[in-house]
Formats: C-alpha cells, structure tokens, sequence
C-alpha cells in the first residue's frame, strides 16, 4: 500500500484511512478500522483508531511526500509498539517536483502497526 502526503503551507497534514470488507453492513456492527495520519515537523505518524475490521491486512511499501524542499540526510522509521526500525529500502528526492518517495522492504511496516517516521533534513 502506498501513502502520499500533500502538508499544506505550514507543512503540516492530517488525514484518516477507512477500511472495511466494502461488501457487507458489518460497519454497523463496528467491524471497521480507522487510521489517522499526521505530519508535522518532518515527523510522520500513523496511529490506529479503532480495529474492528480484523481482516484489514497488507503492508506499507511506500510513503511519497510532496513539499520537501531538500533532501533529508536521512530517515528513520520506527514501530511504535515495539520500538523496531523498519529498513527503508530507497530514499528518493526529486528536486523538480519537491517530492520524497521512501521505499520500505516489503512486510515489514504492517497496515494496523503504529509507526513514526522522522526526516532529518
């Protein structure tokens, strides 16, 4: 799963993911899962809302942030839950567009763990 984040001009963003089954009216019953993201500070969160929607499943392979008007030196992003580095596979800039793109190993930053992610730049 891919996650792109426009800040606005503060260089701050918010938003929620929705997830359910998409087929059935199990949301009525709670079956679903909401995750917020903020940005703030070069610092990236993802906390989990609620998780009534146990299927929800699938990794993060690659977060893009737009706005970035240098290349970070590094980045650094952790599950919260148990304090574990994820390896970033590639970290990418392109000056033209002021876009990031961060590259995760594949399986390793799953959808319902919490995770920080900080940009040293």
């Amino acid at each position: 799963m891919s996650l792109t984040v426009a800040p606005n001009t503060d260089g701050e963003a918010t938003g929620y993911l929705y997830l359910d089954d998409g087929a059935t009216f199990g949301y009525t019953k709670g079956e679903f899962t909401v995750l917020r993201f903020d940005y703030k500070g070069h610092v990236l969160t993802m906390k989990v809302l609620g998780a009534g929607y146990k299927a929800a499943s699938g990794f993060f392979n690659k977060i893009v942030i737009l706005g970035i008007n240098n290349k970070p030196s590094k980045a650094r992003f952790v599950i919260d839950k148990e304090k574990r580095e994820v390896e970033i596979e590639e970290l990418d800039y392109d000056a033209s567009i002021a876009a990031l793109f961060v590259l995760l190993v594949d399986g390793q930053a799953k959808v319902l763990e919490e995770f920080t992610m900080t940009l040293e730049i």
